[in-house]
């Protein structure tokens, strides 16, 4: 049983592994096996699928009928069953000792321990064995499932049994903190072969083996050579699961956290391996899973499906999505997760590059200031959908724009600084994007921070700068503005606003200044002297005129303005002495006059009565004498209009304060300086369907802005209004 060891499975997972990889990468040039080779590695390093795991653990130390006994590491996870002819195995007060060849039972078979010596120690309760340490060879080739290998020598090793926790220390492999794995310390250097894969320490170095006998996996530093898709790997370290429960943790996932996520492998390599389905390199620790599409396939399947892959450590990335900008860039403390099957051929990275990296095309106008958060997606199917984006601060060096487009208009600009920038590389080109405090002309002043706009596409000619935000040229302040830098020159925009309107200006911008251009369109309204007919007693005088409709009216007693009436009324009319039996009463009387008359019988009556020569005065009631009211004539009480002056009516000429001269519409043009700015207008007035087109008229451009114009029909001189 010499001669047989755990690293063979480096070999055994390897090789279907690169069988797998090599015919994946035939369609992109990479030399493939012949036919002949690959049934070979395939045959000879296959690994078959772990069987299940035992349900009932030997009795520690009873010898079964072949004469073996069973030493059983239990740490309550994966329990370790070691066989071994029971004489060279010596019980002992803390537990056994072994001097001779022994077995480990794995899911992938039995493996060989030759010529040990080892310690097997008691757990506190004796009910199992804790840990043991000793040495042991590392035979190669191996056994059954584990054959193939071939080594230039015998190799001896210091054995232990540890947690991972305290194994990181000796060794940087991926393993987790609360599993226990068996560790060789090799004293001299390790030579291994097997089919087209070779495996050996750098300079024939002495080197840690680390085995974890639950997968079987394996990690081991050194060089391997035969993998054609990922390229020779030199002075690295391997680590290989049978049943893929190398764990990976993605270390920087800005940018792409949708994307990477933690994953197990089957194997593990700490160097520097290149991709060639996409074009990356990685310098660090990457795991690979051959079960991308998660069908339960053992590392002995090989890799039909293709593999996923994880990496922490510095990446690579060349951009060749781009025609006219290339470059490699170098993402330091990066993560990487790609698949490449037959259906996808994918990678995302996520890292950081330093700004002493020279890594962005020369003739590129913009260098980081500072280290950059980087994510990026390579698709090696659809290019176009390939891109790096990366954030800090850049400075945009204005002379190089001359070299990258020659011809270009020489025109004045800064030099400026974009903070909170992100730079973006895709099939569009190369674009910058952020804020900045310094305008890109001279002439621009801007009125708070501005946002930066950069664009290089693969054609450079159509490469533009533009800074937007509220700007001002010279005094002239535009809002929502826009200063362009392009292969044309550059060019301004924005919106002038009044307290009464909005005008979208445009124009361009040259050493001297800007000049801008937009339309006005405004009412003219101002005072004019016109002809009227007015009623004003200030301008026509007044007349003295009795009109209640003008006047009013007041109350009055007067006959000869109201008439009369007859009234009856003592105390109005005063009173006389009347004989009125109505109003004084009666009395009896004896009057010819009053009562009429008869034949007197007796003449005394007659005398008595006071009437002569008749005959017999009838006897009368006469009326009594009383005071009775006067008849007079009274005034009647009447409304009568009153007297005052009336306005007189005339025609005169007045000043009407807001008089429509019409609606101007024109062009306004607003020439701007480092230190001023003028403005002029010109276009026509139309007023009732009749316009008149005017020449140049000014424009005051001050808090209150006014065009002023002259020449309009009607206007005494130059007419001026808000707008």
């Amino acid at each position: 049983m010499s001669l047989r060891s755990s690293l063979l499975s480096v070999a055994l997972v390897l090789v279907p592994f690169a069988a797998g990889c090599a015919a994946e990468s035939a369609d992109d040039g990479a030399p493939s096996e012949t036919p002949a080779n690959t049934a070979q590695s395939t045959s000879a390093l296959s690994l078959v699928a772990p069987p299940p795991a035992a349900v009932l653990l030997p009795q520690i130390n009873v010898p079964d009928e072949n004469g073996n006994v069973a030493l059983v590491v239990n740490d309550g996870r994966f329990p370790l069953v070691f066989r071994a002819l029971s004489s060279v195995v010596k019980e002992t007060a803390n537990g056994f000792d072994v001097k001779g060849d022994l077995t480990l039972d794995t899911p992938a078979g039995p493996m060989t321990f030759a010529h040990a010596e080892l310690a097997f120690t008691w757990s506190a309760d004796r009910s199992t064995l804790e840990r043991f340490v000793g040495s042991a060879d590392l035979p190669i080739p191996g056994l059954g499932a584990l054959s193939g290998l071939e080594a230039d020598s015998l190799v001896r090793a210091t054995v232990g049994y540890d947690s991972g926790k305290n194994l990181k220390e000796r060794i940087d492999a991926p393993l987790a903190d609360d599993r226990r794995y068996i560790a060789f310390d090799y004293g001299v250097g390790l030579s291994i072969t097997g089919g087209p894969v070779q495996l050996s320490p750098p300079g024939g170095k002495a080197g840690t083996l680390i085995l974890d006998p639950a997968d079987p996996a394996i990690y081991v530093t050194g060089g391997l050579l035969g993998l054609d898709e990922i390229g020779p790997l030199q002075d690295v370290a391997l680590g290989l699961s049978a049943r893929g429960l190398l764990p990976f943790t993605p270390k920087n996932t800005w940018g792409v956290e949708n994307e990477v996520k933690p994953m197990d492998g089957h194997l593990y390599t700490k160097g520097t391996v290149v991709l060639r389905k996409v074009p990356i390199s990685i310098d660090g620790e990457t795991v690979y899973d051959v079960d991308p599409t998660g069908q339960g396939r053992p590392l002995a399947s090989g890799t039909p499906e293709g593999i996923r892959v994880g990496a922490n450590g510095t990446v690579n990335l060349q951009a060749d999505f781009l025609k006219f900008f290339t470059f490699k860039a170098p993402i330091a403390s990066a993560t990487l997760a790609a698949t490449l099957t037959t259906a996808e051929q994918k990678a995302w990275v996520s890292g950081e590059i330093g700004p002493d990296a020279d890594w962005l095309p020369s003739p590129f106008p913009f260098k980081p200031q500072q280290k950059l958060r980087v994510a990026a997606y390579a698709d090696a199917q659809k290019i176009a959908s390939s891109y790096l984006t990366a954030e800090g601060s850049f400075a945009f060096e204005a002379n190089k724009l001359y070299a990258l487009v020659p011809g270009m208009p020489q025109i004045p600009m800064n030099d400026f600084t974009v903070a909170e920038g992100t730079l973006r590389a895709d099939a569009s080109g190369l674009r910058v994007t952020g804020r900045a405090e310094t305008p890109v002309l001279p002439i621009v002043s801007p009125r708070g921070r501005i946002a930066v706009d950069a664009l290089f596409p693969d054609q450079p000619s159509e490469f533009y700068v533009k800074m937007s935000g509220d700007l001002s040229f010279g005094s002239f302040p535009l809002a929502a503005a826009e200063a362009r830098v392009d292969k044309t020159g550059a060019r301004a925009s924005g919106d002038f606003r009044t307290p009464l309107t909005t005008i979208a200006m445009r124009g361009a911008v040259t050493g001297n200044g800007a000049s801008l251009s937009g339309k006005l369109k405004v009412r003219i309204v101002a005072p004019k002297q016109v002809t009227q007919w007015v009623t004003d007693k200030a301008v026509c005088g007044a007349d003295h005129v009795r009109d209640g409709s003008v006047c009013g009216y007041e109350t009055v007693r007067d006959g000869a303005l109201c008439g009369s009436s007859m009234v009856a009324d003592a105390a109005v009319c005063g009173s006389r002495v009347v004989e009125d039996a109505a109003l004084c009463g009666t009395r009896t009387v004896t009057d010819g006059a009053i009562c009429g008359w008869n034949v007197l019988k007796s003449g005394w009556a007659c005398v008595k009565s006071g009437f002569k020569n008749c005959k017999s005065p009838k006897s009368c009631r006469i009326a009594n004498r009383c005071n009775v009211a006067n008849t007079c004539s009274v005034a009647n009480t009447c409304s009568v209009s009153k007297t005052c002056e009336k306005a007189r009516t005339c025609e005169t000429k007045v000043t009407v304060p807001d008089f429509d001269f019409g609606e101007f519409e024109g062009d306004l043009a607003v020439t701007a300086t480092s230190s001023a700015a003028t403005g002029q207008a010109s276009g026509r007035v139309c007023k009732d369907g009749r316009c008149q087109s005017l020449g140049g008229g000014r424009v005051e451009l001050s808090a209150q802005p006014r065009v002023c114009l002259s020449g309009i029909s009607g206007a005494p001189g130059e007419v001026c209004t808000k707008f």
